[in-house]
């Protein structure tokens, strides 16, 4: 069984930060993540992203997206703690 829920909360018209988790159950043995991300539009086409990701090996991720068209295009880095 696996249950996930993500919240965008708009801050400003160019600012959103979204909260978002997972939680899964298999044979009684559980595993889950939360990760906050906050997200800046730099223009009509593209954005910047910056997220936090909790579970049992922290990472700390960044990303850059454009819209083209009908496709979206993201790169994403990120790098473990610990």
């Amino acid at each position: 069984m696996s249950i996930s829920q993500s919240v965008e909360c708009p801050l400003t018209t160019k600012d959103t930060v979204i909260l978002a988790g997972n939680l899964a159950n298999n044979n009684g043995r559980g595993s889950g993540h939360v990760t906050v991300t906050g997200r800046r539009l730099t223009s009509h086409t593209s954005w910047i992203e910056v997220g936090i990701l909790g579970s049992q090996v922290d990472i700390l991720g960044s990303g850059r997206g454009r819209y083209m068209g009908q496709v979206e295009v993201s790169i994403y880095g990120s790098g473990r703690g610990r």
